[in-house]
């Protein structure tokens, strides 16, 4: 092999090997690094752990949830399983994913249902009282039957 194919075929490789490594460092510096960090300065309440909420909504329907929440730093993430007590219909169980932030004793999540053959998205703003033990707040989403947009202003989860 001649040196200018030589040339060519180490810079290649070497280009290619630092940004696989630059690539590395900037997921671990997002992933781990900047999560660590916003932990450990974060100082306001920590609402991770175990929720309830039921709400009632137009046309007699009914909603159990269960609510495991995880956060880091003002991060939040985690899992909703609602029941649905739907009139002339079957009961029905969807698992919703949820994300969002606290900021200033304020909850900001934003949720989808996991199940791509239904739609199902929504906001939820919550407002953190008695001491952590209730979030209270409101609703906005997409009807799954319907599909129009629906409120709900008493929303109320309670610390499990």
């Amino acid at each position: 092999m001649d040196s200018i194919q030589f040339s060519i075929l180490t810079g290649v490789f070497s280009g290619i090997l630092t940004s696989t490594i630059i690539w590395v460092f900037m997921k671990l510096i997002y992933k781990v690094f900047i999560p660590w960090y916003q932990n450990s300065i974060y100082r306001g309440i920590n609402i991770s752990g175990q929720w309830t909420s039921k709400l009632s909504f137009g046309g007699g329907v009914k909603v159990e949830q269960f609510i495991e929440l995880k956060q880091k730093g003002h991060k939040i993430v985690g899992l909703v399983t609602s029941r649905n007590y739907i009139p002339n219909r079957e009961d029905e169980t969807s698992i919703l994913s949820v994300k969002g932030e606290i900021f200033d004793n304020y909850v900001d999540i934003e949720y989808r249902i996991d199940d791509r053959r239904f739609i199902g998205r929504g906001s939820i703003l919550l407002k953190v009282i008695e001491g952590g033990s209730r979030l209270e707040g409101s609703l906005l989403a997409i009807d799954r039957f319907s599909s129009e947009i629906m409120t709900s202003d008493n929303v109320i989860w309670n610390r499990k």
